[in-house]
């Protein structure tokens, strides 16, 4: 009974979505609406980390198919590995709730927040997974409430093509987990998730790649359609969360020594170019899939490395670090100073959340590898500051209430991130990691920060088109870009398509017209005598 307690807070969020529905209809406040996610939002993510203390529980559901005998079953499991992004999940809905506060006049709603914590629910039971048949269903419906949700909204309808581009290279990821299912069948592998079989860790590695973008490099859907930063920043970050979840269950051979270095060269890759966009782009909500891009290529390489539970710490950071800048749209003295102390979570800093991600990305032998992921967190801090100095609607403007809500969502994601680290302190988290690795990031970037501090003009969101920073960035990223996001093969095959639907209709053509019958004579007579030269001596 103990073990059905982690389905609890899905349960609660998907309940007070509904209700919020009811009481919009009955009662249209706004007031009271909020009040009910929020208190919602707080109660589900207490409950999460209450039961961090019970872990490992598991849950299986038998017989939920709508068939007799049911070979199929449900697990979820709430363990060491996704636990983390459990509590960060919840952590990222309370702060938007809170945040939400100061754009009660612009993008938020109670529709928004209906949809908030059904999202949120969704991707808890996504990374509560505990079973490939669990892990597919969850991913498929992620992916289908996404594409509901962008076409219902007007930017969407016109943003078709490439929004199902991305849903087909997501659905890929999902149809590997399938073939994975069926391959352990086959040779007889128990398919559990606690670790992930060996021989099935390559490619459930893929899926979860293709999922991220990474593996290999693509961004078929860049445009943001979710221009929300409530909203937008769940929608943007639930499908990754229940994809880190994954790498965190590899095991230390997950990757074979012949193949590390493809693994590695894909996953360094990803993470430059997207720490190089990031540096780039214009505004933060529009750079978020470029955040996600770089910081999973760390995670990635944390696992081909052989150290997947170094992953946790830069999908955490991917979750809480990047929400604390999305989020971030009032300012006044304090919040600036917060956004600016949310950066420490993404440096790597001795006994800070990200310290022991360096293990899984600095191999024991220092190599151009561990060079390129070195420069990428120094431009993904380089651009975090870069952003957090940029001016911001002024919150005295605000109702004095929201002086106090507004400031406490943001904290929360940084105080969610530093209880992460204490509560899987036997997991390695609170740890040194990579002193001087962090020391090479941290040093220039805060000189970095101080420049762009005193010449904030040319170094402002507005401004960056015109610099030679943001210049010298867009034209690495978009370089890289054009041969590894395979637009080209997508286009190729795109051709390929064409040229053979042309061909057969030209077949149709011929075979339908007067000289059908003829035609089908000689081709018959050439296959005969094909065949005939062939069985002679």
């Amino acid at each position: 009974m103990t073990a059905l307690l982690i389905l609890i807070p899905v349960l609660l969020l998907t309940l007070s979505s509904l209700g919020i529905a009811i009481l919009r209809q009955t009662r249209p406040s706004i007031g009271y609406a909020w009040l009910w996610a929020v208190l919602a939002a707080l109660a589900s993510a207490g409950l999460v980390l209450a039961l961090r203390w019970q872990v490992p529980l598991e849950v299986t559901i038998h017989q939920w198919e709508p068939f007799d005998r049911s070979s199929l079953v449900l697990d979820f499991i709430l363990d060491r590995v996704s636990w983390p992004y459990a509590f960060a999940l919840s952590a990222v809905l309370v702060a938007v709730l809170l945040t939400d506060s100061a754009r009660l006049q612009s993008d938020a709603g109670p529709l928004t927040w209906i949809f908030s914590l059904l999202i949120t629910g969704l991707g808890m039971l996504a990374i509560l997974a505990g079973g490939p048949v669990t892990l597919i269903l969850t991913w498929t419906a992620i992916d289908l409430a996404e594409l509901v949700g962008v076409f219902s909204t007007r930017v969407g309808r016109w943003m078709s093509q490439p929004m199902i581009i991305s849903f087909a290279v997501r659905v890929t990821g999902t149809l590997l987990v399938m073939a994975a299912l069926l391959l352990s069948a086959a040779w007889g592998i128990e398919f559990a998730f606690t670790p992930i079989p060996s021989r099935l860790a390559v490619i459930m590695l893929l899926a979860a790649g293709l999922r991220l973008g990474v593996l290999p490099l693509n961004l078929p859907f860049i445009r943001e359609v979710y221009s929300w930063r409530g909203l937008g920043n769940l929608v943007r970050l639930v499908g990754p969360a229940s994809s880190l979840v994954v790498l965190g269950r590899m095991p230390v051979d997950a990757v074979p020594a012949e193949w590390q270095t493809v693994f590695l060269f894909f996953s360094a890759l990803a993470a430059l170019y997207g720490s190089a966009m990031w540096l780039a782009a214009n505004p933060a909500q529009n750079a978020r899939v470029y955040w996600v891009i770089a910081l999973a290529g760390l995670a990635v390489a944390s696992v081909a490395r052989g150290s997947a539970h170094s992953s946790l710490a830069w999908g955490c950071a991917l979750l809480l670090t990047g929400s604390v800048l999305f989020l971030y749209s009032a300012q006044n003295r304090p919040v600036s100073v917060i956004s600016l102390i949310a950066v420490i979570g993404v440096t790597g800093l001795p006994f800070t959340p990200a310290a022991h991600g360096w293990e899984g990305v600095i191999g024991p032998a220092f190599d151009l590898y561990s060079l390129a992921f070195i420069l990428a967190v120094f431009m993904l801090c380089l651009g975090f500051v870069r952003r957090a100095l940029v001016a911001r609607e002024e919150l005295y403007r605000m109702e004095r209430w929201i002086h106090t809500i507004y400031p406490a969502g943001l904290v929360i994601l940084i105080l969610s991130q530093w209880v992460i680290v204490l509560a899987g302190w036997r997991e390695g988290f609170f740890s040194v990691g990579v002193w001087w690795a962090s020391a090479l990031v941290v040093l220039p970037a805060i000189l970095s920060g101080l420049l762009i501090h005193a010449r904030q003009s040319a170094f402002s969101a507005e401004a960056v088109d015109r610099n030679w920073l943001g210049a010298f960035a867009r034209r690495v990223g978009s370089g890289l870009a054009a041969f590894f996001r395979l637009n080209w093969l997508y286009g190729f095959l795109a051709w390929v398509y064409e040229l053979a639907e042309d061909f057969i209709q030209l077949l149709t053509a011929m075979f339908e017209g007067d000289g059908g019958v003829l035609w089908t004579v000689v081709l018959l007579v050439l296959l005969i005598s094909l065949l005939s030269s062939g069985g002679t001596p």
